[in-house]
């Protein structure tokens, strides 16, 4: 008797794996079908014209059968998102990579694109040879113990992000509100008053390639040549194609510091913390100003579940 019940038993388990490898066959086949129909939707990452050279490396660089791996595996941590949902956060780790391969450092401020770039990293082959063919040099990946309350690397974020793409609702769900921590006035002062000299050596990565250095130079060139005349429309140049970079450079100019009544429907709804024009000096030496938390809330995927300034990786 005792037998016939392991025998049973055996069968009864041999049938349930079946049907899970069999589910899951399914489920990956689904994958892949909506990864390939929505496969020139995610290459497009919606950049200004000085990110161009990087985006176009960019796409180059990052292959569809990599891309197809890491996307499978990532649905598979979160069973109920869709794959619109996946392309929002490809987009957003190609912006956040293009980023991080011009900059010396970039925080990561939001948990599920944290999650797509660990997937990227499962694969270190893949991972490493993509970022030669792109930046050159492998862009390191650096998490930290815990969030941590970043406002002066949030805001030198923000700053980079309006620079070079676009703006719309959709970077918003991922990001949360833009510049409420402030305007980044000093950073804007430092990029106008400062030599190119001095800006690559404090900003700009080591291991810039030319390509890279061509664009950081045009990302310093464009700050350094607005006037208040040429940005003045704003409202207009963004409604021509979400770029937000208009309205920052025009209230980084002015003593306007309302300047998240007049863009709320760019940056998000919310308002700047009192602590908002502290220098930025303050936070990057040493982070003094990374501690506790605080902010306002903008759902549950803004960046570490809560704050959208908290970050809990970065960059190099």
């Amino acid at each position: 008797m005792m037998v016939w019940l392991l025998i049973i038993g055996a069968a009864i388990l041999i049938l349930i794996l079946q049907a899970e490898l069999k589910r899951g066959a399914t489920r990956h086949e689904r994958f892949e079908r909506d990864f390939k129909a929505d496969f020139e939707n995610i290459k497009n990452i919606g950049h200004h014209e000085i990110a161009e050279p990087l985006a176009s490396s960019m796409n180059e660089a990052l292959h569809y059968e990599y891309m197809e791996k890491v996307n499978s595996e990532f649905r598979n941590k979160f069973p109920r998102m869709s794959q619109s949902q996946a392309s929002l956060y490809w987009r957003e780790i190609q912006r956040y990579l293009l980023m991080a391969s011009i900059f010396k450092s970039m925080e990561m401020f939001n948990p599920k694109v944290d999650e797509l770039w660990h997937t990227m990293l499962n694969h270190p082959d893949e991972y490493q040879q993509f970022c030669k063919d792109f930046a050159g040099h492998e862009i390191f990946h650096y998490p930290s113990p815990e969030p941590v309350y970043k406002p002066f690397e949030r805001t030198f974020f923000d700053l980079c992000y309006v620079q070079l793409f676009s703006i719309d609702n959709s970077s918003l769900s991922v990001w949360g509100p833009f510049f409420k921590e402030g305007i980044g006035q000093e950073y804007f002062n430092e990029f106008i008053n400062k030599n190119l000299s001095y800006l690559k050596n404090k900003y700009m990565h080591q291991q810039a390639n030319p390509e890279t250095s061509r664009v950081f130079e045009s990302f310093v060139s464009k700050i350094k040549n607005s006037k208040i005349e040429d940005v003045a429309d704003w409202k207009n140049l963004y409604s021509y194609n979400n770029d937000a970079s208009y309205a920052y450079l025009f209230f980084a100019q002015t003593d306007d510091w309302n300047y998240q009544v007049h863009c709320k429907h760019i940056f998000g709804d919310d308002i700047p913390l009192p602590h908002s024009h502290h220098s930025h000096h303050e936070g990057l030496s040493g982070h003094h100003g990374d501690t506790g938390h605080g902010g306002g809330h903008f759902g549950s995927d803004s960046s570490c579940s809560s704050c959208s300034s908290c970050s809990s990786c970065s960059s190099s």
